[in-house]
C-alpha cells in the first residue's frame, strides 16, 4: 500500500509544482494589445519554463522542444494555436 501511495504522489507532484508556477505567473501583467494576442502569456511562460528546465537555452531549442512535447503541454493549457 505504501508503494502505491508513493507512486500516486510522485505522479501528482509535477502538476502541483507547475500549478504553483502558473499561479505566480498569473500575477504578471500583460501589456500586449488584446486584439493582437495569439498566444496567451500563461502558455508562453509555461513553454519557456518547461523547456528551460529540460535544458533548452535558445528560442529555436524552446520551439523544437515545445513541438515535440505539445501533448504534454496541452495537459496543462489549451495551446489552441500551437507553439508560439
Amino acid at each position: 500500500m505504501l508503494a502505491l501511495t508513493g507512486t500516486i504522489l510522485d505522479e501528482e507532484a509535477p502538476r502541483a509544482r507547475l500549478a504553483v508556477l502558473l499561479k505566480h505567473f498569473s500575477q504578471l501583467g500583460d501589456d500586449r494589445e488584446p486584439w493582437r494576442v495569439m498566444y496567451p502569456l500563461k502558455e508562453v511562460m509555461q513553454l519557456v519554463v518547461c523547456a528551460t528546465i529540460a535544458g533548452c537555452d535558445d528560442f529555436e531549442d524552446i520551439c523544437a522542444w515545445g513541438r515535440q512535447h505539445l501533448d504534454f503541454l496541452r495537459s496543462f493549457s489549451e495551446f489552441y494555436h500551437g507553439i508560439p
